[in-house]
């Protein structure tokens, strides 16, 4: 049997319809950061790219272990209980329920919507929809005056409008109907499925979410020109049922900041801090927290864990083992590790949790 403990996982990169990926370089250490269109990188993903012809394993993350590469997937698949624990497979089966991502935008992301359970147990065969949260790390300095993202529908807008303006490939038509709300590093956006939104250009976020890969996007063209094939634009549902996946809710902006930009809670621990981004109001779906540690801590949890070291360097000890631990990182920490130690200079981790049912 395969030893059970904390796995790293290789970066794992995905092309997308936008540009990006120079912050997410430097992030993961690349020596020489640009941008393109490999702007996203998933973590500790059991879930594969919609619609991508390349490889059928596209998406799926993996590790080495004994020199020996495998799929996060396989792993779990093999020994569930140890790597997700008895509580989870008996709601969500051998199924990680959750889908962490870096994403890094250089220029807009095209208008989108993803859509909410119901939507997808109806139309799409899932128990998953894609309700998602945005933790933006890092704005470029460069364009920081406009690190933006749009966000909700704002008062008037209907069905029929969105439509109309949808057939006629009125970006800044659709646009002008969205919130435009400036942003910083440090904010959380909890985004419900059936919410219109894109990631203005300039931002780089870890994004949480339920595990799929179902996008409606109303573009039909990226920003560069190239064309949108039609099942990116309604996964294969036809344009009105992908009408049908936008929330029509009016809403002002003050709301729109009331209800879905999230408030940090920091807690002061024996010797690092511990801030939580994404509470137990939204344990149906997911959690996530930040470490800032200086000194060694110990660490007791009681479910798997998706860590991922957005600064410093240190070491993760589990029994007499160490992992050595830098900026970039990403780690898989399954249910049957419940205790262990992390020690560290200016050493800053992001945990995220499945959800809580």
């Amino acid at each position: 049997m395969l030893s059970i403990e904390p796995i790293k996982l290789k970066h794992n990169r995905i092309e997308r319809p936008f540009k990006g990926g120079f912050l997410l370089d430097k992030l993961q250490l690349v020596k020489s950061p640009r941008d393109g269109y490999m702007s996203e990188s998933w973590i500790a993903s059991t879930t594969k790219v919609f619609n991508d012809k390349k490889d059928s394993n596209y998406g799926l993350s993996k590790c080495v272990i004994n020199d020996k590469d495998y799929l996060l997937k396989d792993l779990i698949n093999k020994y569930p209980k140890e790597f997700l624990g008895e509580k989870h497979i008996k709601s969500f089966g051998v199924e990680m329920a959750v889908l962490v991502k870096f994403i890094d935008s250089f220029s807009r992301l095209l208008i989108q919507v993803h859509p909410n359970k119901d939507y997808a147990q109806k139309y799409l065969n899932s128990d998953f929809g894609k309700t998602e949260a945005w933790h933006i790390l890092d704005i470029r300095e460069d364009i920081k005056d406009r690190a933006y993202i749009y966000l909700g529908f704002k008062e008037g807008v209907t069905r029929e409008k969105w439509r109309q303006a949808f057939l006629e490939q009125d970006i800044e038509g659709m646009i002008s109907m969205m919130h435009k709300i400036y942003v910083n590093k440090g904010d959380t956006i909890f985004i419900p499925g059936g919410v219109p939104h894109a990631l203005g250009g300039g931002c780089l976020v870890i994004e949480i979410q339920e595990p799929t890969d179902f996008t409606m996007r109303v573009e039909r063209q990226r920003l560069d020109g190239m064309k949108i094939s039609e099942e990116m634009i309604h996964n294969g549902l036809g344009i009105e049922k992908m009408l049908d996946c936008f929330n029509y809710e009016e809403i002002n902006e003050y709301e729109l900041r009331v209800r879905y930009f999230l408030k940090e809670k920091i807690t002061l621990e024996e010797n690092f801090k511990k801030i939580e981004l994404i509470g137990d109001k939204y344990k149906e779906y997911f959690t996530m927290e930040k470490l800032e540690i200086n000194k060694k801590v110990y660490i007791e949890k009681d479910k798997f864990c998706i860590a991922t070291v957005i600064d410093g360097k240190g070491k993760l000890t589990y029994l007499d083992k160490d992992m050595i631990l830098e900026k970039g990182d990403e780690i898989f920490i399954p249910e049957y590790n419940r205790s262990f130690a992390l020690e560290g200079e200016n050493l800053k981790i992001i945990n995220c949790y499945s959800p809580t049912v």
